[in-house]
């Protein structure tokens, strides 16, 4: 499923973190819901990293709390919910495990978020991507794709959005970088 991300992002040699069939098992458990494949998939064979110096995939099996699945939905959770509270024609989504909600997977080195639109109705390999600009507390755009297809678009320089400077919409060879500490 994402043979065509690493034909342009080349994957680790020895990625770290990448869990196990047992560790993903724990993880839906935990979460009440089955992921999507590619993510589990990405996960598997690229581990823990970065992609471009600037955006990361967040990993449930990762140790370092500023990029573990758990950690960041559970800051984010809290976050968008004292947003909502606030300004609610900001926040139309609902808090996960609502349907319809936001449920990150990914974040940028400027506190920029990616999420599916999870959809309980849905296969999870058919949710839709967005992209939460923080600096404008709302989603910024929803893109018809799945995650692998939007890092893939990413890294061919194929993705605009406002959320991302341009500096690294427009980076050529957006390499993913292991993070070993």
């Amino acid at each position: 499923m994402i043979e065509n991300l690493i034909e342009v992002m080349q994957a680790p040699k020895n990625p770290n973190e990448i869990g196990n069939l047992q560790g993903w098992g724990y993880v839906e458990e935990k979460l009440g819901i089955k992921l999507p494949s590619d993510y589990k998939e990405f996960i598997t064979v690229y581990g823990r990293g970065r992609i471009g110096d600037f955006l990361w995939v967040l990993n449930p099996f990762s140790n370092n709390t500023n990029v573990n699945l758990f950690d960041s939905m559970e800051h984010f959770q809290w976050a968008y919910g004292v947003s909502k509270e606030k300004f609610p024609e900001d926040c139309p989504r609902h808090i996960f495990p609502e349907n319809h909600s936001l449920f990150i997977w990914g974040a940028t080195d400027n506190g920029d978020y990616l999420f599916w639109v999870y959809d309980e109705n849905e296969d999870p390999n058919q949710w839709k991507i967005g992209v939460y600009d923080s600096r404008a507390g709302e989603e910024s755009e929803i893109f018809n794709m799945n995650m692998s297809s939007f890092l893939e678009k990413l890294a061919k320089n194929e993705i605009e959005t406002d959320a991302f400077p341009e500096d690294f919409l427009e980076m050529k060879n957006k390499k993913f970088q292991t993070i070993h500490t």
